[in-house]
């Protein structure tokens, strides 16, 4: 039944397509099916596509991720040759770079008597009790800070152009200069005169290099003194000035080391007795000004006798 209706569709409509002819008599063995739309894909494509799934990578392909790879492996190994020499670099620049101990010693105290300068609270506060003292003493004071003053100036004048001598902050020396100034106009005024008085006492460091031999080592002592002034120096012999060392180091003036190598003394100071003879020597020189005398002069003379040698000074001795 079913050739004999396909049979009369042709007939009656010759001009349907065989799926139609095939639905207008009720055939239904298709239906249900999704059609089959092909890809979008060329000829060369689906080619190259079917060659590579058979038999995989192509020969010229394969020759170009070698090539690629090889390449990677070589720009790899150029860039750890290429660190590698500049850390070599850096550690043979560390190997040569050298440093003079001397000129560490006297970086070192440079930096030290800076920062003295800056913080030192050790000048703050009055010199005397006013109420203690009657006006004749305050006077006293007054021409002690006016000596006091001129021998600051002095001492400015010899350490001029360095920074060797430096007044603290603290003491606040312009103010008093111009206090003293004031009273100077008018020594009759006793609001003048105590505001000379009740100024913070003067203080400041000074920075030394002395050279001497000591057990057959040529050594050059760096040595950074803080030096404050009592109220009543210099016309008091009992008001000496307070001598404290703030840094020392001995060190050989030509000595060329690796900038690794700790800085290290090559003697130590037996601070106490030296201050104690410092002390002594001011108490002979006042009441005439004795900072330049025993810090200079007597000093300069005199401070190997309180500096020792120390034992890995003995090794570089008998090394050199």
């Amino acid at each position: 039944f079913l050739v004999v209706s396909i049979m009369a569709a042709r007939k009656s409509c010759t001009h349907l397509t065989w799926a139609e002819a095939k639905a207008k008599v009720g055939g239904s063995n298709g239906a249900g099916k999704k059609k089959f739309i092909p890809k979008k894909i060329n000829h060369s494509q689906a080619l190259t596509q079917k060659i590579i799934t058979k038999n995989g990578v192509s020969e010229d392909e394969q020759s170009k991720q070698k090539i690629l790879a090889r390449r990677a492996r070589r720009d790899e190994e150029r860039a750890a040759s290429a660190a590698a020499r500049r850390a070599e670099e850096k550690e043979r620049e560390r190997r040569e770079r050298v440093v003079k101990p001397f000129d560490q010693a006297q970086e070192r105290l440079a930096e030290r008597a800076k920062r003295h300068q800056l913080a030192n609270d050790e000048a703050k506060g009055a010199l005397v009790d006013q109420e203690e003292v009657d006006l004749s003493a305050l006077k006293e004071v007054a021409q002690c800070r006016e000596l006091q003053m001129d021998e600051v100036i002095g001492l400015e004048a010899i350490f001029t152009d360095t920074n060797d001598f430096r007044i603290s902050n603290a003491s606040d020396f312009d103010g008093l200069r111009q206090k003293i100034e004031d009273w100077q106009m008018n020594e009759e005024d006793e609001g003048l005169l105590r505001s000379v008085v009740q100024h913070p006492p003067t203080s400041y460091t000074i920075q030394l290099v002395i050279d001497g031999r000591l057990s057959g080592m040529e050594l050059a002592v760096s040595i950074l003194l803080h030096i404050r002034l009592p109220a009543f120096y210099p016309l008091h012999d009992s008001n000496i000035p307070l001598f404290k060392v703030i840094d020392f180091l001995a060190t050989d003036r030509d000595e060329i080391c690796s900038a690794d190598k700790p800085l290290m003394s090559l003697a130590y100071l037996e601070e106490g007795k030296l201050k104690d003879a410092m002390r002594e020597e001011a108490r002979h020189v006042l009441p005439d000004l004795c900072i330049y005398e025993v810090t200079s002069t007597w000093l300069a003379e005199r401070l190997f006798d309180f500096v020792v040698i120390n034992t890995h000074a003995q090794h570089h001795a008998k090394k050199s």
